[in-house]
C-alpha cells in the first residue's frame, strides 16, 4: 500500500514514484540513463530490490498513451519492434510515465502494482 507521502496513481511522476518507494523504507539504486528505440523519450534505469526497472517520464499523459497503445498485449511487439526479452516483459503506465519491467521477482512486481495497478501489458 502506498505510504501517505506518496502521490496517487492519478499525478505520479518520476520523483512521486521515488518518494512512495523511499517512504516505506526500499532500497533503490540510480542505474543511469537507458534509450529503448521503441519509446519516444529516454528512460531511466533503476534498481528495486536487486532488480533493473526502467521509467520513462514523458512531457505529458497525451505523449505517454500515444507510445503505451503501440504495446501489444503481450508485450512481445512494440509498433514494429519484437524485443527479445530475456524475461517476461511487465509494462505499467500512470499519468506521464511507462515503467517497464522483465522479470518474475515477486517484490518488485508488488511494488509496481502497489503504484500503478496491474500491468497493461505484458506479464
Amino acid at each position: 500500500m502506498l505510504g501517505a507521502a506518496a502521490a496517487t496513481a492519478q499525478d505520479i511522476d518520476y520523483a512521486g514514484f521515488l518518494r512512495s518507494l523511499r517512504a516505506e523504507k526500499t532500497s533503490i539504486k540510480h542505474e543511469g540513463e537507458v534509450d529503448q528505440p521503441f519509446f519516444a523519450v529516454k528512460g531511466r534505469a533503476i534498481g528495486l530490490y536487486g532488480d533493473h526497472v526502467q521509467v520513462f517520464e514523458y512531457p505529458d499523459r497525451a505523449k505517454a498513451e500515444k507510445d503505451a497503445a503501440q504495446v501489444s498485449a503481450d508485450g512481445m511487439t512494440i509498433g514494429t519492434a519484437k524485443p527479445h526479452w530475456l524475461g517476461p516483459p511487465h509494462f505499467f503506465r500512470s499519468g506521464k510515465l511507462i515503467v517497464l519491467y522483465v522479470g518474475n521477482d515477486e517484490k518488485v512486481l508488488r511494488a509496481l502494482q502497489a503504484r500503478f495497478g496491474p500491468p497493461f501489458a505484458g506479464g
